[in-house]
């Protein structure tokens, strides 16, 4: 059998993943101080990708520079609320002066406030629509036409396994479905400017969040998971930069789940 060198006629396996992604490539990543947005700045980061990370949380915003830094990455952050468009568009401005046009945008920024239907307020339903919906609009409205002048892009929106349905979460779930519809919409009027469009649906991930569950939830939860196990940041983050990368050119308008086989259905063996 071929050697992978010898299938890449002749090209190392290093010079064929530094083909994943341009030059002089910028990707901007909302909620990139959180954990899954920490895993996906590293690994854009370690493929020579220049990093603009938005988020609302200062202390996070700083720990997460220091440790690009630290990793001789190429990094800038913002202080910014991406539900805020005009202070969304000075901080693309600042993007743009420090480290050039970008063609790759993450929409990540996301929450919850998760209750029954009935005991969600409307304060709730509102900031968890705001946050996880209308930020990724306002972010590809402000960001899409510097892509455009390019004539080249990658706009990836995290959504959630939620959208197939979890109790206790109507906010959420409504709020990440929404994100497909808006991605499938992108996806066709942004096909002519060489802009791909798609969404990553995670699962069950080993996060704060999932940590902060009572055991008994937890353990049920994890048992519906044919992969029997959750799954971590790094498993979302290697998605998205396939997606974000050169090799997914012929990809646009699809939703991919990382849940370990839990969007295919309940497991009962």
């Amino acid at each position: 059998m071929d050697s992978l060198e010898q299938v890449l006629s002749g090209t190392t396996v290093a010079t064929a993943f530094q083909q994943w992604f341009d030059q002089d490539t910028t990707a901007i990543v909302t909620g990139g101080a959180g954990e899954i947005g920490n895993a996906i700045v590293r690994l854009l980061g370690s493929f020579g990708v220049r990093l603009a990370i938005f988020d609302r949380d200062p202390a996070k915003l700083e720990q997460t520079y220091e440790l690009l830094k630290g990793e001789g990455l190429k990094a800038e952050y913002r202080l910014c609320d991406v539900t805020n468009e005009n202070e969304l568009t000075e901080s693309v401005s600042y993007v743009v002066e420090k480290l050039g046009v970008p063609s790759i945008l993450i929409n990540n920024a996301g929450i919850t406030r998760d209750a029954r239907y009935n005991n969600i307020s409307s304060e709730a339903w509102s900031a968890v629509l705001k946050t996880n919906l209308d930020s990724a609009f306002y972010c590809t409205k402000v960001i899409a036409p510097h892509m455009e002048r390019l004539r080249r892009g990658r706009i990836i929106n995290i959504s959630s396994r939620a959208i197939l349905g979890t109790p206790g979460q109507a906010n959420y779930a409504a709020s990440k479905a929404g994100l497909i519809g808006l991605t499938r919409v992108l996806a066709l009027e942004l096909a002519s400017k060489g802009i791909t469009v798609n969404a990553v649906a995670p699962g069950w991930i080993d996060t704060r969040m999932t940590r902060n569950v009572v055991p008994e939830s937890a353990e049920r939860a994890i048992n519906q998971i044919p992969l029997k196990r959750a799954g971590t940041p790094q498993e979302v983050a290697n998605v998205v930069c396939f997606l974000s990368s050169n090799w997914a050119s012929y990809i646009t308008g699809q939703t991919i789940f990382v849940c370990g086989g839990r969007s295919v259905g309940l497991v009962s063996v």
